[in-house]
């Protein structure tokens, strides 16, 4: 049973659902919900590898097929894969997250129970497409995912040479949620508020009276085009109800958020369309917020464009 097999295992060691919201293993099988919620796991693998094209009819050049060269069917389906990628993120994650804000421990800095969204593809050795058995055995298929098509970029403010990271300091920050997943674009965000910041993964306990400040920096290539507007999912809860609210934020052009609660989150999501009108996305784990005085407050979000990857 899982719950023994996480005993087993190091109390530093990380463990991550793989793609708990899709199949897992055959026969058909999925993560149940018991097994999703076990505190010992840090966090869920969430968006697993990228499909744009594929094609699975007998042929000896399945690229000669439509799915590979209709331009409105790639469109069509980087609309898919990123409309149903923000739906399993606000119906799987925001609700373990908002768990963790109703749970929260009264003087924590911060919820006990906040699982951490990574992403990635499968280690099958697929350098620029996959070959292979659909995950049912029933047909042979080839489609554009493979290594790299989804990324996890771990921040590490303190890390400032070309070396690699230490190991342990790559760990503990996926431990904490210091990291964003991306398909393209990379996006920088930071709360601030009274001289005190906070960066994805952190948290800020807000003293004294003013606005936070939320800073939505996108960073892109011109293969990944401009990040024009971000949406921010904040979450805020008073005693044991909260609310959630969506708020659409343009390039340029701030918008204002009313606070209400005295512990919550704020995250991120955006996409660009990049070369060819290819579409990708990002989406950045939460910042945590104390708010102990309860008084409403105004968060203030910018969106800008940044430098190159």
């Amino acid at each position: 049973p899982l719950p023994d097999v996480l005993a087993m295992l190091p109390p530093d060691a990380l463990t991550f659902a793989a793609h708990p919201f899709s199949v897992a293993q055959v026969p058909p099988a999925r993560w149940g919900k018991a097994d999703l919620a076990q505190p010992r796991l840090t966090g869920y693998e969430f968006w697993n590898g990228r499909v744009r094209a594929s094609g699975d009819k007998a042929t000896f050049n399945p690229f000669a097929l439509d799915p590979w060269n209709d331009e409105d069917e790639l469109q069509e389906a980087d609309k898919d894969r990123i409309d149903e990628l923000r739906k399993q993120a606000r119906k799987k994650w925001d609700p373990q997250l908002q768990r963790g804000v109703r749970e929260w421990p009264a003087g924590a800095e911060r919820p006990a129970w906040r699982p951490v969204f990574i992403g990635g593809s499968d280690a099958h050795c697929d350098f620029n497409y996959h070959v292979g058995w659909a995950w049912d055995y029933t047909k042979f298929s080839v489609d554009d995912n493979a290594l790299g098509r989804v990324r996890t970029a771990v921040y590490l403010p303190d890390h400032t040479t070309d070396a690699v990271p230490q190991v342990d300091g790559i760990l503990s920050a996926i431990d904490g949620g210091a990291c964003v997943v991306t398909d393209g674009p990379l996006l920088e965000v930071t709360l601030e508020h009274t001289g005190q910041t906070a960066a994805v993964g952190g948290e800020l306990a807000v003293q004294g009276d003013g606005d936070l400040n939320l800073k939505i920096v996108a960073h892109t290539t011109p293969e990944f085009g401009p990040v024009e507007r971000a949406q921010v999912v904040t979450y805020f809860c008073v005693n044991v109800r909260g609310k959630e609210k969506r708020t659409s934020v343009t390039a340029g052009t701030p918008e204002t958020v009313r606070l209400r609660g005295t512990r919550g989150y704020c995250r991120v999501e955006a996409q660009s369309k990049g070369q060819g009108e290819e579409g990708y996305c990002c989406f950045t784990n939460p910042i945590w917020v104390r708010i102990p005085d309860g008084k409403r407050r105004n968060l203030r979000i910018t969106l800008e464009q940044g430098t190159g990857i």
